[in-house]
């Protein structure tokens, strides 16, 4: 991976999160960006999709005044929500709702949470009170049936 944030002799200059993933998207598109045993998606597959879901994401309500959950279990999918919410520039909290230690009612009854990620899946582990955007497993399903408000 190269980097993307430089040091200019004493000055440090921050980027946003979009920013730097969108630099590595331009830096070297066919690049691997996040792989499992089994799956590997590239920076310009991950931003695709990321940009469907951060679509799907602000029509549900998000945005730089909302709160978005994300109730995934790590994966490829919880790495592409990730990147989607920051495009959507709401704020960002996570749970792994298959996780039994996990504080997932108290996070999930945050009334300003009103807008949530999570997957087919994992949907029956977490509440009707917030609109959910239930993701299909897998990069391929991307034809529209990929992304469900639910």
């Amino acid at each position: 991976m190269r980097t993307i944030n430089e040091n200019v002799g004493a000055a440090t200059f921050t980027r946003l999160q979009p920013e730097m993933f969108t630099d590595a998207v331009e830096l070297d598109p066919q690049e691997i960006a996040v792989s499992t045993a089994d799956r590997r998606l590239t920076f310009a597959e991950v931003d695709s999709w990321s940009d469907r879901v951060a679509d799907a994401l602000i029509a549900l309500g998000a945005g730089p005044d909302a709160h978005v959950v994300m109730a995934l279990s790590p994966s490829i999918e919880s790495f592409v929500a990730i990147w989607a919410v920051s495009k959507t520039g709401a704020r960002l909290a996570s749970v792994d709702p298959s996780d039994l230690y996990a504080p997932v009612g108290k996070v999930l009854s945050d009334p300003r949470i009103t807008v949530g990620v999570t997957t087919r899946a994992q949907r029956r582990l977490v509440p009707d009170s917030i609109n959910w955007l239930v993701l299909e497993t897998g990069f391929e399903a991307l034809g529209g049936e990929a992304l469900q408000a639910a």
